[in-house]
């Protein structure tokens, strides 16, 4: 990783930084200490999901139709619809709680980070993941 990508990549490290400190804090039970719920802790992770998505997802760089953007983008999707799901109460299987809602989310956070890291990989060794040029 050169200079001019951590550069880039700055503000995508310090989010997923902070976010991965709020996962240990929650699991953890630290949040209880700070007068926050399970749901109140989910809400918080779901911001900073969102944060690092539009940090990490380098559109200018690789593309809407980069393979690893479009798989990024569906699990983007079934993080939105987990979340209306938890904050309008609607039962989901396998998710009685707020804390197993948080759970799955860390989880599908944490699926996407892997994908970038593959998609870093990928771009030095399949063509078809790098920038397409743009009119």
């Amino acid at each position: 990783m050169n200079i001019q990508n951590i550069r880039t990549r700055l503000p995508s490290l310090i989010v997923g930084t902070v976010t991965a400190l709020w996962i240990v804090t929650v699991l953890t039970g630290w949040h209880s200490a700070l007068g926050l719920s399970d749901r109140a802790a989910f809400v918080v992770l779901l911001v900073a999901g969102i944060t690092m998505c539009t940090t990490g997802m380098e559109i200018q760089r690789f593309g809407w139709t980069n393979p690893f953007n479009l798989l990024g983008s569906a699990i983007g999707v079934v993080i939105l619809l987990l979340a209306v799901a938890v904050l309008i109460g609607l039962p989901l299987p396998s998710l009685n709680s707020d804390r197993s809602a948080f759970l799955a989310l860390a989880a599908l956070m944490a699926l996407k980070v892997f994908l970038d890291l593959l998609r870093g990989i990928a771009v030095k060794f399949l063509p078809s993941t790098r920038r397409v040029t743009s009119n």
